[in-house]
């Protein structure tokens, strides 16, 4: 059995999406190996740390949240550079990475990372990753997401509602720096919207969004017939975001400056020179709850198909009258999220257990186990000790962020609780020099 320790961040983002938590958690809950966390919103317990003998570190996407603010980022992942000096598989799962990814190149290059999970297509990859030598890394495209296993046991045992919504989504507006791809994603929920109310279908579309998260989100994929939905990602990849400040200042100046007259003025070459779409998490969740979905046409990763998996959208709108036909036709509609469920969700190919064991088998576990440089009883102690550390550090931020999960007395003991950790830690590390130092032959 080998030692996992995964780097994550979370603070502010909580509570975490249904997507984020099940791919934050899967390493716990589906690895065959001992797995910690380390949330870098706190110190990180490298004293500790250095004692454990250390197979492998990943750093999930909730670590790479950060990057999207280039001052914090730079700030927390100092912490973490010691990373460099550990002889181990160093394993970056990235998202997001058409922006600011000049941070994380010069992040990953530092500390010497081993493996890259990318959604970006592997013609991009020395595009996106420049500072990385392909001699010393290997890239893996991987999804964003995976069937959340538990989240479907929670999903089936739930009463099934009648499904009174014809057609659901929920979407928001994106920046433009995001690129025309960003724009995708309210267009197609405006032009179903408009044709499919003149059809008298029950359409519960909402721009702004209603913020659904958890069982919230699912309970409404659960009443609709069918759900609208594009690929996730953006169209234009700002490198250094240089970009994003070029639109921003351009909006602050113009507030009501449209997309086309944006793009024209901030990056007229810049829009769709590499391809940065991908199957979103929100597409596996759909084909959980048996719901029909109605996309645009896109790749989805190859992993959903037109007419199989999908009810598939035009770019140009041009079918939308064959789309709410097909939307009509709830024979079709059933078959076609029957199909989805079967190949995509019940056959188990994509599920978060399926992954876990595809990164154990081709990364984790193909080096040999290394020689351990710590008695056993030492990383026994260590491993539990980071154990505490870890579970009081998660409900600390849970209470800090929602007082709905404990009040302030709450909130003051775990307080407490961590500075008396803290203290403890830094009292054994000083006896523990103390005591080398007394047992140690002088001369």
């Amino acid at each position: 059995m080998r030692t996992i320790v995964v780097f994550y961040h979370a603070r502010v983002w909580l509570p975490l999406r249904s997507s984020n938590e099940a791919h934050l958690l899967c390493w716990r809950r589906y690895a065959r190996h001992r797995v910690l966390y380390v949330n870098v919103a706190f110190n990180v317990p490298w004293g500790l740390l250095r004692k454990l003998n250390i197979d492998a570190v990943l750093f999930d996407p909730m670590f790479w949240v950060m990057h999207w603010d280039p001052t914090y980022f730079t700030a927390r992942s100092a912490q973490c550079l010691p990373i460099k000096d550990f002889s181990c598989l160093k394993i970056a799962i990235v998202q997001d990475e058409f922006l600011h990814m000049d941070i994380v190149n010069q992040f990953l290059r530092e500390i010497g990372i081993t493996d890259v999970l990318t959604c970006s297509d592997p013609r991009d990859w020395r595009t996106i990753y420049p500072l990385l030598d392909p001699q010393t890394t290997r890239f893996r495209t991987v999804l964003t997401g995976y069937v959340d296993e538990r989240r479907l046991t929670d999903v089936n045992a739930r009463k099934q509602p009648v499904r009174d919504i014809d057609i659901g989504y929920r979407a928001w507006d994106n920046p433009y720096w995001l690129g025309e791809h960003g724009t995708l994603k309210v267009t197609i929920g405006q032009k179903i919207k408009e044709a499919a109310r003149q059809r008298g279908l029950r359409v519960d579309i909402d721009n702004p969004a209603q913020y659904l998260i958890g069982i919230e989100w699912f309970d409404f994929l659960q009443r609709c017939r069918t759900v609208l939905g594009v690929e996730g990602g953006a169209s234009v990849f700002d490198y250094d975001g240089s970009i994003k400040q070029k639109v921003e200042s351009y909006i602050l100046k113009y507030p009501g400056a449209s997309f086309e007259e944006t793009r024209a003025n901030c990056f007229p070459e810049d829009d769709h020179r590499i391809n940065l779409s991908c199957l979103s998490p929100r597409h596996f969740e759909a084909a959980m709850t048996h719901t029909c979905q109605v996309l645009l046409s896109g790749e989805y990763n190859g992993v959903f198909k037109p007419w199989i998996h999908y009810i598939p959208v035009e770019r140009d709108y041009s079918n939308i009258e064959d789309v709410l036909n097909a939307i009509d036709n709830s024979v079709l509609t059933e078959q076609i999220a029957d199909r989805a469920y079967d190949d995509l969700v019940a056959s188990g190919k994509w599920s978060y257990a399926a992954f876990v064991r595809y990164i154990e088998v081709s990364i984790i576990e193909a080096p040999p186990a290394k020689a351990r440089k710590h008695p056993r009883i030492v990383e026994i102690i260590t491993f539990y000790l980071l154990y505490a550390w870890e579970r009081l550090i998660w409900h600390y931020v849970h209470l800090e962020v929602s007082k709905k999960r404990g009040g302030v007395f709450e909130l003051k003991v775990l307080r407490w609780l961590y500075r008396s950790y803290s203290e403890g830690l830094a009292r054994l590390r000083w006896a523990g020099r103390r005591l080398l130092l007394l047992t140690t032959p002088k001369g």
